[in-house]
């Protein structure tokens, strides 16, 4: 029950920073992209390490569960309770943060292109004026 409580604390004020912190930089842009990809990752990453919280009343009845018939069970099998609700949640949040960063190096390498591409181009051009001057 101790792991239980300390896992809430720390992961509840870890998750809201995320998620506050990957709403403020998904809308600040990322170059010429209107939304940053790097904010959807932190929102996810968020919201997923506050999975605990939101399963918590749930989490604290199926340790009471478990509590009591493996004192009731007779046989050394440990039981355990499963919850469903939060595994279809840790899946697709898992998903969305997967998404978010494919869809963050997909962002990024199109912006390394562009760069290496606008360098090749200015700097073929400055070459060409400078042959331009100096060819007198």
């Amino acid at each position: 029950m101790a792991w239980h409580n300390s896992k809430l604390v720390v992961f509840t004020i870890l998750g809201a920073y995320l998620v506050i912190q990957g709403i403020i930089l998904f809308f600040d842009g990322f170059f010429w992209f209107d939304y940053n990809p790097i904010g959807a990752v932190f929102f996810f990453c968020g919201v997923y390490l506050l999975i605990p919280l939101m399963f918590a009343k749930q989490n604290i009845e199926d340790m009471e569960a478990e509590m009591e018939v493996n004192a009731l069970s007779a046989s050394s099998k440990k039981f355990k309770v499963a919850n469903p609700k939060k595994t279809a949640v840790k899946g697709i949040l898992g998903t969305s943060i997967a998404v978010s960063t494919v869809a963050l190096i997909i962002m990024t390498i199109l912006v390394v292109l562009f760069f290496v591409v606008m360098v090749g181009i200015f700097s073929g051009a400055f070459l060409e004026i400078l042959i331009g001057i100096f060819d007198t």
